[in-house]
């Protein structure tokens, strides 16, 4: 499986902007406000800069670790047009998929500034390596929950995958500091499993 695609649903992480507040970093270039819902008239709102957004924000890592992957790769500031979704705002938008993974927060709308749509969907197409990408007029369509392309045809701008960048390969560079579980799992494991052996001897004391 590759490190930033096909994750099952439900694998996302549930963020609250009135909680971890809209400059949350979720990566080091883009903030929680960037993947937030509008508000769909429904869910509890929140207001950020006069603008008014659902308070829950479902982003799941390896989809901000792509993105992240990205802004390094090109060097360049990558928008973010749409990420999170609750299904009522899905509804509405026109031609969107029932099952979209921007429900799951496993999917974001997105392009690269002075980056072709076609260029910056060859990366997500070759780092992925088995997620869904999708290429539209104004817009690259990236998610990590479906193996697929579609949208408008594009061709492989790097035919030889792109340099330092795989499906199993980390993007390091893309990883917060002091955040042992994604860039040490076998560190991550001996430091959980290091807690619990800790409480479980306190706890016999």
């Amino acid at each position: 499986m590759s490190l930033y695609a096909d994750h099952p649903r439900g694998t996302a992480t549930v963020y609250t902007l009135s909680r971890h507040g809209p400059d949350h970093r979720l990566a080091p270039n883009f903030r929680l406000i960037e993947m937030a819902c509008p508000w769909d008239g429904v869910c509890p709102k929140y207001v950020h800069e006069g603008v008014e957004y659902c308070n829950v924000v479902l982003v799941h890592d390896r989809l901000m670790l792509a993105l992240q992957g990205a802004r390094d790769f090109f060097d360049t500031r990558v928008i973010i047009t749409s990420g999170y979704r609750t299904e009522r705002r899905n509804a509405g938008i026109e031609n969107a998929a029932a099952n979209s993974l921007h429900i799951d927060g496993m999917a974001a709308d997105c392009n690269a500034e002075g980056v072709s749509l076609e260029r910056l969907a060859s990366f997500f197409r070759d780092v992925l390596g088995a997620g869904g990408v999708a290429v539209y007029s104004t817009h690259v369509h990236v998610s990590v929950g479906r193996e697929g392309t579609w949208g408008t045809a594009f061709a492989n701008a790097f035919p030889d995958g792109v340099p330092g960048y795989g499906p199993n390969t980390p993007i390091r560079s893309a990883l917060l500091p002091g955040d042992p579980f994604a860039a040490h799992p076998g560190v991550a494991l001996a430091l959980v499993a290091g807690g619990w052996l800790w409480n479980k001897f306190r706890s016999l004391r």
